[in-house]
């Protein structure tokens, strides 16, 4: 489930990333808006300048899930046993 979160989600994180080092970049004025952005990449890069970094991001997402899971329900253990 979370390395197909990480892939529906690999285009807002790239779009999200592509917008903060572009603002940062001098080539020319960043993109105004998201739809802008989203414009842009499909112009310059096409349907893969989407899914540029999906290779580092699902990992990622993968290893946050399996952490954020297993911690909860370590936690919510914890917690119903204490009778909290």
């Amino acid at each position: 489930a979370a390395a197909c979160g990480g892939a529906v989600g690999t285009p807002f994180f790239a779009l999200k990333t592509r917008m903060q080092a572009v603002a940062s970049d001098l080539h020319g004025p960043p993109p105004t808006s998201a739809w802008q952005a989203l414009r842009l990449v499909y112009l310059e890069e096409g349907l893969r300048g989407y899914f540029h970094g999906m290779s580092a991001f699902v990992p990622r997402v993968m290893a946050y899930g399996s952490v954020q899971l297993s911690t909860y329900d370590t936690t919510k253990h914890a917690i119903v046993s204490r009778g909290w």
